[in-house]
């Protein structure tokens, strides 16, 4: 089902109704004049050229001159993009570097524009206040935007790229970014008390809260970075709380039937909505265990986990996945299978993700001229998020061989 961008929801974001009847005009300009082809055979260089038109007219529609992005298009009343939003744009630059080490022949990671970009553009959302850390604020701090709250799973998907980054160029000061902002995580951690959660908070805590849901996102990609930054350093505190985390996400996340929980409130009270992205990090979390541990038990959970969630969106009911969380879901998949020996589970991951992505590309309904892709119904707005998340997906479908 695809979503609506219903009248109260453009209103609410302070669109006027004169501003309704220019959508209306836009729209038609969104239409206008681009069929897709789907007349050549898709190969790796063809989703890379899929992902750099979708990822050039991302910069091309939604770059502002600040360094900051907007949350739609067109631009009208509408504020800058939210800091989950903005962690997507960085990664799509990441992503395409990555797919050019993959692709290329003794190709050299370039420190592009974009990415240097993008990177001035994270310092707009940093609370420049705390001293022992660093965190970042849902929305722009000011004068960009009034001040946010500080959700826990904007920063863990910045720390995560900028490990991608330092992963990439060694810059020293990417990882010294990703342990500040590991240190910001583990902050907030709380242990379980009577039938509070414990764990990571969605977003941080203060006084009058009534938001304590621990999510799968606000505790899983900390426990990835944790293991990541014990592979770049060595130092075993990384080690110890991707262990100590880890531990709490299976414990509290993950069934006995490999159904992932998406979040526990803050009266224990479980969400098992199936949402692709927290299957993707929990594979990836044990994907990583049992790389860092040498513990076939957590790839074969990770296998598992891939199995029963690639088994639900082929045959099962489940809400509409956004193209962000495809995205996740997808590079965790794309991971995995570099790891796992089961050739079936290979085989599915690279079925699924190619063809996800050749029916993104020849959607008419979903790819609109100038390479944006839209999800709404009617499309009045083409978002940020969901155009990153298009382009990161073509980047994976890139890097995944025709043969296993």
């Amino acid at each position: 089902m695809k979503p609506e961008i219903s009248r109260r929801t453009l209103l609410s974001l302070g669109i006027s109704a004169t501003a309704l009847a220019l959508y209306a005009d836009s729209r038609l300009k969104i239409l206008d004049g681009y069929t897709p082809s789907v007349s050549e055979k898709e190969t790796q260089l063809s989703f890379y050229r899929y992902g750099e038109l979708s990822k050039e007219s991302a910069f091309r529609y939604f770059s502002t001159d600040n360094d900051l992005f907007l949350q739609y298009y067109p631009a009208i009343d509408v504020p800058y993009a939210n800091n989950w939003s903005f962690s997507r744009i960085m990664s799509l630059v990441i992503k395409k570097e990555q797919a050019r080490s993959v692709l290329g022949k003794n190709h050299i990671p370039v420190f592009s524009s974009d990415l240097d970009r993008t990177i001035r553009g994270f310092s707009h959302y940093i609370d420049s206040e705390r001293k022992n850390f660093i965190e970042s604020s849902e929305k722009p701090v000011p004068p960009y935007s009034t001040s946010g709250s500080v959700y826990c799973d904007d920063n863990a998907w910045m720390m995560l790229n900028f490990i991608d980054i330092y992963g990439l160029f060694r810059n020293p000061s990417a990882l010294n970014t990703a342990i500040d902002l590991f240190n910001f995580e583990i902050s907030n951690w709380e242990e379980k008390t009577g039938c509070d959660p414990g764990g990571i908070p969605w977003k941080v805590q203060i006084p009058g809260e009534l938001n304590h849901d621990r999510n799968v996102v606000s505790n899983a990609p900390v426990a990835i970075a944790g293991f990541k930054l014990y592979q770049l350093t060595h130092d075993e505190k990384y080690l110890e709380w991707a262990k100590k985390i880890y531990t709490y996400a299976m414990t509290t996340f993950l069934t006995k039937d490999m159904t992932v929980i998406d979040h526990i409130d803050k009266n224990c009270i479980p969400d098992k909505t199936f949402w692709s992205y927290t299957y993707g990090l929990m594979v990836g979390v044990n994907n990583l265990y049992s790389e860092v541990l040498k513990d076939k038990n957590a790839l074969k959970l990770a296998e598992e986990i891939a199995l029963s969630s690639l088994d639900t969106l082929e045959n099962k009911p489940h809400p509409w996945q956004p193209p962000e969380f495809m995205d996740i879901y997808f590079n965790e998949l794309k991971t995995l299978s570099e790891a796992t020996e089961n050739s079936y589970l290979k085989s599915e991951i690279r079925h699924t993700i190619i063809t996800y992505a050749q029916k993104l590309w020849s959607n008419p309904n979903i790819h609109r001229n100038n390479h944006l892709f839209s999800f709404t119904n009617p499309p009045l707005l083409i978002e940020l998020v969901h155009q990153a998340g298009v382009s990161n997906i073509f980047y994976t479908a890139s890097m995944i061989k025709n043969r296993q």
